[in-house]
């Protein structure tokens, strides 16, 4: 799912439109995954508990899992109704790194654990360690982690770099 509109992401340069077209390129072939545009469709600011909460209605007797980076889930208690975000969302949180063996991030982590008691999967993961700002920023160098349409698509428009 694209965000349309995060309000914690400032200077997004590219519009989530195009960003949608980018995830659909990417899950060509795909049988199993599927780009969903539900905030490219709402006004205003895009809220990840609103959103879950909209995914949660429209598929009612499915489990709903909110897939997050280690980064990211330790900066939810910052977001917008993040204990109402913890009590009605299931995680799985993903570490591509080495943040599971960082004693800050552990610290954090057991904050959020025992302050909101989540329902969480933590989950290590085998993937480059590259953040999608750096792919962004250095688009020539990491070119060979994109499937070939995103890159071609990225270089017709003009796209990051």
């Amino acid at each position: 799912m694209v965000s349309a509109n995060p309000p914690h992401k400032n200077g997004v340069n590219v519009s989530a439109q195009k960003r949608f077209e980018m995830v659909c390129l990417a899950l060509e072939g795909q049988t199993a995954l599927q780009a969903c545009d539900m905030e490219l469709k709402r006004k205003g600011n895009s809220y990840t508990v609103d959103t879950m909460r909209q995914a949660q209605a429209l598929y009612p007797k499915d489990s709903i899992y909110f897939i997050t980076g280690a980064d990211m889930f330790i900066d939810i208690p910052n977001w917008r109704a993040p204990d109402q975000l913890f009590e009605e969302q299931k995680f799985i949180v993903a570490d591509r790194g080495r943040a599971f063996e960082d004693e800050i991030y552990n610290d954090k982590k057991n904050a959020i654990l025992s302050k909101y008691k989540p329902d969480v999967q933590f989950v290590q993961i085998e993937t480059p360690d590259i953040s999608s700002s750096l792919l962004r920023e250095c688009i020539e160098k990491y070119k060979d982690y994109l499937p070939e349409k995103v890159y071609a698509y990225i270089k017709r428009n003009g796209l990051y770099g």
